[in-house]
């Protein structure tokens, strides 16, 4: 029996209730793979929602919108903020659990690293079917799909906190706070007057679905943002940036204003140097811009980024120069291929 499998048959038959519970909701809900599959992994953790369980159940809801409901709260977030992806996007684990560590939503565990509690919350959405292996993707390659069926639960209980843009339509509810923007082909954006209606902007995402770039392989940015300045001085609460694959060229010195951001990504971008305003930006963990082929240094106080956790500046030609004093910071988890020049005033990362 599917349901079986899931939960643990053993740790059903040790447990009357959850025998019982089985029972009613194969006769409520029938045999279908998914829902015996998330119901599974739900019973796998019933010792601590039994109580949720036998109240939601005398509810009149689909068995997958069950299943979200009694999830814990930091697993409801972590979920929630997927629906600013695509339906059929394919998710990275490691770049997944960046993302939900800098919106705060990861319970530090003592003698746990944040990154690691933050991947058995991937694990356990895993096990409990809200994520599954990307049919597309080698199994070592931790690349996962949330199921369409999933998908349109979390949009059920999520629009009203998190907006995408597809096909860029006219307006953005004001009371939104996290927004991405996906696109698929070579656009001009004007971020001001799509986003003028915001107020406390907290995550602005650009995403290109991945079957974009597997179908068209593309290695150039596509996507052309306009009025990034105003942009940055009007949204100062802003603590998750994704500029990725965009054709900027610079950062201006208005993202000094960004006192709040925690996570900031311009992988394969056209950016040539980083301002040096970036480096006040105390509260920054992640720093990633990995495939920038014009980008050659980092700005000299680097150093000065104390939380930062993760730093990825690799790319296929040549290296980026890390200045003097990156020794300093002590939070450092990752930093790909780390090289040593001959020269003391500086380091280089190659691949």
């Amino acid at each position: 029996m599917l349901l079986q499998q899931y939960a643990g048959d053993g740790y059903i038959k040790s447990s009357p209730e959850l025998v019982t519970l089985a029972k009613k909701f194969v006769a409520r809900f029938g045999a279908n793979p998914l829902n015996l599959k998330a119901f599974g992994g739900l019973l796998y953790h019933a010792d601590t929602v039994l109580l949720d369980l036998e109240k939601l159940g005398r509810k009149t809801v689909p068995c997958l919108q069950l299943c979200h409901d009694v999830l814990p709260k930091h697993l409801k977030n972590c979920l929630a903020f997927c629906s600013l992806f695509p339906k059929g996007y394919i998710f990275d684990k490691h770049y997944t659990v960046l993302l939900w560590l800098s919106r705060g939503f990861i319970v530090p565990v003592e003698g746990r690293g944040l990154e690691y509690v933050g991947v058995e919350y991937f694990r356990e959405l895993l096990y409990r079917s809200f994520f599954q292996y990307s049919p597309s993707h080698e199994y070592k390659e931790g690349k996962f799909v949330v199921h369409e069926l999933i998908y349109n639960v979390v949009l059920s209980v999520s629009y009203d906190k998190y907006f995408k843009y597809e096909d860029l339509p006219s307006r953005v509810p004001e009371n939104i706070r996290h927004v991405s923007l996906v696109y698929s082909q070579f656009q001009t954006v004007q971020l001001m007057p799509k986003t003028e209606e915001l107020k406390d902007l907290q995550t602005f995402l650009v995403v290109q679905p991945e079957w974009h770039w597997q179908q068209y392989k593309i290695s150039f940015p596509t996507l052309n943002l306009v009025g990034l300045d105003d942009f940055f001085l009007k949204f100062t609460s802003l603590e998750t940036m994704d500029l990725s694959h965009t054709d900027i060229e610079e950062l201006p010195g208005s993202i000094a204003g960004l006192r709040n951001l925690q996570y900031l990504s311009l992988n394969g971008t056209s950016i040539r140097a980083l301002p040096s305003e970036l480096c006040s930006l105390r509260n920054l963990q992640t720093l990633k811009a990995k495939d920038c082929r014009f980008l050659t240094e980092l700005p000299g106080d680097t150093k000065e980024l104390l939380k930062l956790r993760h730093l990825d500046v690799t790319k296929e030609l040549g290296y980026v120069h890390l200045p003097h004093g990156v020794e300093q910071l002590t939070e450092l988890r990752t930093l790909p291929v780390f090289h040593a020049s001959g020269d003391s005033s500086h380091c280089s990362i190659l691949t």
